[in-house]
């Protein structure tokens, strides 16, 4: 992992035992977008560009409304130097043409310290802002796509990933110094040493999470990962040399791509980890699913149950399935003849009260506390006999003594 007070170095002083690696993508990405631009340029499309503030922009002369890409970026005092400001829209031959794209290696190595990319851009290509010194990036919820090595190499401390994003490309932002990332509910897809050698002690994966490739989170500093329910391959190595990961909960059924326990374990070889999982994907309740004490070698237990002992008293309450460590809301208060519901208490003493926003990570009872209600309607007792007599209403009363003083005077008549 990065110091963030370090320089990321030149392409050319990479390690030796990664420049095979870094060069076959640099190669394969220069064929791409040789190969995406030519098969998107009709016969009949004359490419026009133009250099304005250092920056150069390209675009369809028959398609304005397609949009421009920045294609290069010389960074002289005139264009901004360092702190490259990217316009939303560039015109050229007199047509204006929205900035769409951020190509092929733009902004590669021009030792940019910021950058400031417009909400027009869709697409960010790859090793597009590789090799420079930015600790921070804010990407808009205009871009979809994230291009490979598109951030690499740089000193990141904090990156926005807007909403729209739905693919982060291979080595995305591989060797920075990131300590937590969001991944919106947008990215299904996340790929290979992605976020590699950083600093991470924080991930959140977004809801729409398929596919996490190859070494993707490898080399970081988690101690806890939850994964969506939507997951469904875990490649090898994703969370490799994560010493400190211990908790691991899957919100929903086993990946069926996974790499057992081992040096190539999907989540690392570390005896610590414990999968945590909910009972309806437990094998046999779902096909593959899950098992205790161990799944693809690695400890793994169901979710705790939190139980409410209501003292035989009132309706029965079934029991509570919690993911773990979140907490659980409080279930309907209960009712009793004869008794008042006090609250929730921790301990059959009932001695303390139970807060709901406290985070279960392990089997719970929960203890219902009870007052008996006070006698507040104690009958009259009658004089002669020691017998008690219900009081009748006033009301009522007068009207049967009325009733029996109009009967008495029709027998008199």
């Amino acid at each position: 992992m990065n110091s963030a007070a370090s320089s990321p170095a030149p392409i050319t002083d990479r390690p030796a035992n990664r420049m095979g690696r870094i060069a076959a993508i640099l190669v394969a990405s220069a064929l791409v977008a040789a190969g995406s631009a030519i098969a998107a340029t009709p016969a009949y499309a004359f490419a026009v560009s133009i250099t304005q503030d250092g920056m150069t922009f390209e675009g369809d002369d028959i398609d304005p409304a397609a949009g421009a890409t920045v294609t290069a970026y010389n960074p002289t005092a005139a264009s901004g130097g360092t702190d490259a400001v990217i316009p939303s829209s560039v015109t050229i031959s007199g047509d204006t043409y929205p900035v769409v794209t951020i190509g092929y290696a733009a902004f590669r190595d021009e030792g940019l310290t910021s950058v400031v990319i417009p909400s027009s851009v869709k697409v960010i290509g790859n090793s597009a802002f590789q090799a420079n010194f930015l600790d921070s990036a804010v990407i808009p919820n205009s871009v979809t796509s994230i291009g490979d090595s598109a951030f690499n190499y740089n000193r990141l401390t904090t990156v926005t990933i807007g909403n729209s994003v739905e693919t982060i490309g291979d080595d995305a932002f591989e060797d920075n110094d990131l300590e937590t990332v969001v991944i919106p509910d947008s990215v299904t897809t996340i790929g290979e040493y992605a976020f590699y050698e950083n600093s991470l002690t924080s991930v959140t994966l977004g809801s729409s999470l398929v596919t996490i490739e190859e070494s993707a989170f490898e080399d970081n500093l988690l101690t806890s990962v939850t994964f969506p329910a939507s997951i469904s391959a875990l490649n090898a190595s994703a969370f490799r040399d994560n010493a400190s990961l211990t908790d691991v909960v899957f919100l929903g059924a086993a990946p069926t791509t996974f790499a057992a326990t081992g040096v190539d374990g999907s989540l690392g070889g570390s005896p610590s980890v414990l999968v945590h999982y909910g009972s309806a994907f437990a094998d046999p309740a779902a096909a593959a699913g899950f098992t205790t004490p161990t799944w693809q070698g690695y400890n793994a237990v169901p979710n705790p149950i939190v139980t409410f002992d209501l003292s035989g008293r009132g309706v029965a309450i079934a029991p509570k399935e919690a993911v773990f460590r979140t907490a659980i809301s409080a279930p309907i208060a209960p009712t009793a003849a004869g008794y008042t519901f006090s609250g929730w208490y921790t301990d059959a003493a009932l001695t303390t009260l139970a807060d709901f926003s406290t985070l279960i990570t392990a089997d719970t009872a929960l203890f219902a506390g009870w007052s008996a209600v006070a006698a507040t309607d104690a009958e009259p007792m009658l004089a002669e006999t020691g017998s008690s007599a219900p009081l009748l209403p006033i009301g009522l009363l007068s009207a049967v003594l009325l009733a029996a003083g109009i009967a008495l005077r029709r027998r008199a008549a």
